[in-house]
């Protein structure tokens, strides 16, 4: 009896071990996947170089892939300012976000994407805005969670339409938002929804 446990424990430990040799070569042919892909992209573009200017500031310059919660950024940038086209990927591959800036600012059009490529939502006729609205904040003191209103102003206004999982149109409006936080956006005046 205890020969077989401990020939079963040999066993499981060798496929075990086997298991993950063959995890750590996949993970390995991944990474010089992306590095070659990136090596690529570097031969007809400035990647995510970093201009010094009088020796003490360091401006990001060209093409930048950053990424943050599960999301891959394609930024460009001039003299540290968003200019130029900025496209973001699910990890998947599938484009979710596509915008322009110039100097810094947004221009144009948003255009958010769902997973499986439909439109989402838009940002149209995008300016800075001007105005403060009061905001809802929330905020965690011990085991307690509670809400403030806070006066805030939104970076920029845009006429936004919103569309179902098929890409019908079902509400439109204008809404604020941040750059910092572009998906994130705050609606004001009446909106129009329209019904399936």
């Amino acid at each position: 009896m205890r020969s077989t446990f401990l020939l079963f424990l040999f066993l499981f430990g060798g496929l075990s071990l086997r298991a993950q040799q063959d995890n750590e070569a996949k993970i390995q042919s991944l990474q010089e996947r992306i590095a070659q892909l990136v090596g690529e992209l570097q031969k007809v573009t400035k990647l995510n170089y970093m201009q010094h200017v009088n020796q003490v500031e360091g401006y990001k310059q060209g093409l930048w892939i950053e990424s943050t919660n599960g999301e891959f950024w394609f930024t460009n940038y001039k003299m540290g300012k968003k200019d130029g086209k900025m496209t973001v990927f699910y990890t998947s591959g599938k484009k979710y976000v596509e915008a322009n800036y110039q100097d810094g600012f947004l221009i144009g059009n948003v255009t958010f994407f769902d997973p499986k490529g439909v439109i989402e939502m838009t940002y149209e006729k995008i300016v800075q805005n001007d105005t403060i609205v009061d905001i809802q904040v929330e905020a965690a003191e011990g085991d307690h969670i509670y809400f403030t209103k806070e006066n805030h102003k939104y970076e920029y206004k845009a006429y936004m339409k919103r569309y179902t999982e098929k890409g019908t149109l079902y509400a439109e409006g204008f809404g604020l938002f941040d750059d910092k936080w572009i998906f994130k956006s705050f609606k004001i005046g009446n909106w129009i929804s329209h019904d399936e």
